[in-house]
C-alpha cells in the first residue's frame, strides 16, 4: 500500500466584536488567511431581530470575501456559495470522504452560506452573499432565503484569462429546526436556474453543528 499525504499549513488571524445585548445581538469577525498559495481577508456580520415569542426572531447574515493574492495552484482555497471545502478542518463532516448519499448533502454555513448546493462557478477572486433565517409561528418550521455573487478569472477562447462576474444566485425555500442552530433541515421552495439540475432529493441538505453541542446547556434552554 501506498500512503500520500497533502501537508499544508494557513496562518488565521480572527477579530470579532460581540455585543452584549440578550434581545437584538450582533457580532462582526473579520478574518486573514494566509499560505503560500493565497493571502485572503474574510468579513462576516450577524444580526439577529428578536420577535415577542421566546426564542425566535430573524437572523440576517452579510459575507464578503475578497483575495488578495492566489496563484490559483488550487482550487480547495475559493470561495463558494454553498460553503467552502472546510481545508481548516474546522467542522465535524458526517459525510468528509464521500461523493454521494445523504451524509454528502450537510451543510456548512461558510463562505456564501447557501443552504442549498449551488453550481456558480466558485471565485479565485470575490464572493458576496446576504442571508435570512427566520422562525414561523409553528414551532420548530422556519423559512429562509439566500442570494450571492462570485467574482473569478476564466480563460475566453483565445486561452487568455478574462475576469467574470456570476449571475445573480439565490434560494428560498423552508426549514424544519429540529434544534435551533444546531440541526436542521432545509428544504428548497424556488431556486435560480443554476440550482436546478438536481432531483428534489437531492437539493434538501441539512446542517449539523456538532462543535456548538453543549449537553447540559442544551438542556437548561429547552421549551416543552
Amino acid at each position: 500500500y501506498n500512503l500520500s499525504f497533502d501537508r499544508f499549513y494557513v496562518n488565521n488571524l480572527t477579530f470579532g466584536l460581540r455585543s452584549k445585548n440578550p434581545i437584538n445581538p450582533y457580532f462582526v469577525t473579520a478574518n486573514i488567511q494566509q499560505s503560500v498559495d493565497f493571502v485572503k481577508v474574510n468579513l462576516e456580520a450577524n444580526y439577529r431581530f428578536a420577535y415577542k415569542k421566546k426564542g425566535t426572531g430573524l437572523d440576517l447574515r452579510f459575507f464578503v470575501g475578497r483575495f488578495l493574492y492566489n496563484d490559483k495552484a488550487s482550487s480547495r482555497y475559493n470561495y463558494n456559495l454553498s460553503g467552502n471545502s472546510d481545508y481548516l478542518y474546522e467542522n465535524i463532516l458526517l459525510g468528509r470522504n464521500t461523493t454521494d448519499g445523504f451524509l454528502n448533502q450537510q451543510a456548512m454555513i461558510t463562505d456564501g452560506g447557501f443552504k442549498n448546493y449551488t453550481t456558480t462557478p466558485s471565485s479565485n477572486k470575490w464572493a458576496n452573499a446576504i442571508n435570512l433565517k427566520s422562525n414561523l409561528p409553528i414551532k420548530f418550521l422556519g423559512l429562509y432565503a439566500d442570494v450571492g455573487l462570485t467574482g473569478y478569472t476564466a480563460r475566453n477562447f483565445k486561452g487568455d484569462e478574462v475576469d467574470e462576474v456570476s449571475d445573480a444566485t439565490y434560494g428560498f425555500g423552508g426549514t424544519l429546526i429540529v434544534v435551533p442552530n444546531i440541526f436542521e433541515i432545509y428544504f428548497p421552495i424556488i431556486l435560480s436556474s443554476d440550482l436546478n439540475q438536481l432531483k428534489y432529493a437531492e437539493k434538501i441538505r441539512f446542517s449539523l453543528n456538532l462543535n456548538m453541542v453543549r449537553p447540559f446547556e442544551m438542556v437548561r434552554k429547552l421549551d416543552f
